[in-house]
């Protein structure tokens, strides 16, 4: 089978935003800390630092499954059927309809990986922060800036993709 340059440059960086993908989950996402002030002294309550999947995990545990699912669809099953999609209209000749829409319907909700980050956040900050006498910082890790290189990446594979023509990726 022989792809055009196009098909092999997507392919390039369906690769590379699947390896950043994966390191996004499972490398540390963020450090939070925060300090309380009691009487005259100041006390560390929490420091936890998180990679994706073990808030994934986490959330589940304990009990708060709206946003463990939400986390899981968005930011682990909806990219990995956009990538899906991604291949299966490179590799196959005359690609089934039904599935390029679906495949492209999906790709319209790229933004929503943002978004389930987004969530993973806000969770993590309101669960710890409880009172204006509690002080917080958050320190973002590697794991956020390989998440977001592969949003990046996935969006130019998917212009990629586009861009090899029909005729031409098989």
């Amino acid at each position: 089978m022989k792809l055009n340059f196009s098909a092999k440059i997507a392919l390039f960086f369906i690769l590379a935003s699947q390896t950043l993908m994966v390191l996004g989950w499972v490398l540390p996402f963020m450090t939070i800390k925060a300090s309380a002030s009691m009487l005259f002294f100041d006390t560390e309550v929490l420091d936890e630092t998180r990679s994706i999947l073990g808030t994934i995990s986490d959330l589940f545990r304990n009990g708060y499954t709206l946003p463990a699912a939400l986390l899981t669809l968005f930011g682990i099953i909806v990219p990995n059927v956009k990538v899906s999609g991604y291949v299966y209209q490179l590799f196959v000749k005359k690609p089934n309809s039904v599935l390029v829409w679906l495949f492209q319907f999906l790709n319209k909700w790229a933004m929503a990986d943002v978004f389930a980050v987004s969530i993973l956040i806000a969770f993590l900050v309101a669960g710890s922060f409880s009172g204006k006498d509690i002080r917080f910082q958050a320190e973002l890790h590697n794991g956020f800036y390989f998440f977001a290189a592969y949003v990046i990446l996935g969006g130019i594979a998917g212009w990629f993709v586009n861009l090899a023509k029909p005729s031409d990726k098989a």
